[in-house]
């Protein structure tokens, strides 16, 4: 496999791999409870944008702020 030279790697600490973890799973929580009719897509918009700021996910700064909800 040809390596490229542009990709930059970064190694996590073990705090920002837990909440990389602990981002995943919150989302996939939250996710069953929007798929459950449990909370609204406001609602599920708004806990996003929490579990982002609690976890700081590494990948938040690319990840689209609000749900597009015509993906459920």
């Amino acid at each position: 496999m040809k390596e490229n030279p542009n990709l930059e790697f970064t190694q996590l600490s073990n705090k920002q791999l837990e909440d990389e973890v602990s981002y995943f799973i919150a989302q996939k929580l939250l996710s069953s409870l929007l798929d459950k009719g449990l909370i609204s897509t406001t609602e599920y918009q708004k806990i996003t944008f929490l579990n982002r700021s609690s976890f700081s996910p590494i990948l938040a700064a690319i990840m689209p702020e609000t749900l597009d909800i015509s993906e459920l």
